[in-house]
């Protein structure tokens, strides 16, 4: 019988207020939940539900769930925006979104959404799936400042815990290669964002069988990674 322990802690930090999130499980061979879904989070699941046939086998869903969450309370200004910048909106086209350039191009800029509609390749589902994650202002030329940056943004703190606890094959005492490390699996996620304007994150992990701070990896994790995006600061796109 197979048992399985895992333990995920979640920080979010917003404006005024912190909310600490913990959440534990114990399973035998396996544990069926069922909680309320709101109308928003039925959407972004119905959304990838239809869009993951389409996606690359190896395509990360989670980073995609992460950023239409984003989108969700910080949308995209197609008035002051890029092509780049919309190709996390991974159901619009090369096609569709350089037609949305051009509209814009020889009409100026969007007066509404809704005029999405107008646009050659924008059929009523392309523009049903888009609205929940883009809007339509003039060009907002005020800059971040410090207080902003720290008070107004959004940061997310994960860390995960898991183990399997029957001692498995690959770390009995076995003639050949064997896994010298610990059983725990760990990861560490650090995530921040301001409006569209700056965003990083930074990554722990150490898979089952791996070192932590010790042999080999002494110095910590097994997989560290980061990254910053910046991007409709001033002159920079």
């Amino acid at each position: 019988m197979l048992q399985t322990f895992s333990a995920l802690l979640s920080l979010r930090m917003g404006r005024k207020s912190a909310l600490l999130l913990y959440f534990f499980s114990f399973s035998i061979c396996a544990t069926y939940g069922q909680e309320a879904v709101s109308s928003e989070d039925q959407l972004l699941r119905d959304l990838i539900e239809s869009i993951a046939p389409d996606l690359p086998e190896d395509y990360d869903l989670s980073e995609l769930l992460e950023n239409l969450i984003f989108l969700q309370k910080h949308p995209i200004n197609l008035n002051n925006t890029s092509p780049e910048a919309l190709k996390v909106l991974v159901f619009l086209s090369p096609l569709q979104i350089s037609n949305l350039f051009k509209h814009i191009k020889t009409n100026g800029k969007l007066l509404e959404t809704l005029e999405l509609q107008s646009i050659e390749g924008f059929d009523v589902a392309t523009v049903q799936r888009t609205l929940p994650f883009v809007k339509v202002t003039d060009f907002d030329k005020e800059q971040p400042g410090l207080h902003q940056l720290s008070r107004l943004a959004e940061q997310q703190l994960i860390m995960r815990y898991g183990q399997t606890l029957q001692k498995q094959k690959g770390f009995n005492n076995l003639p050949g290669s064997r896994y010298v490390g610990s059983a725990g699996r760990l990861l560490a996620k650090y995530k921040y964002s301001y409006k569209d304007m700056i965003s990083a994150s930074f990554v722990l992990e150490k898979d089952a069988g791996e070192y932590l701070f010790s042999g080999p990896q002494h110095k910590g994790f097994d997989f560290m990674s980061g990254n910053i995006s910046l991007q409709n600061l001033g002159i920079l796109k």
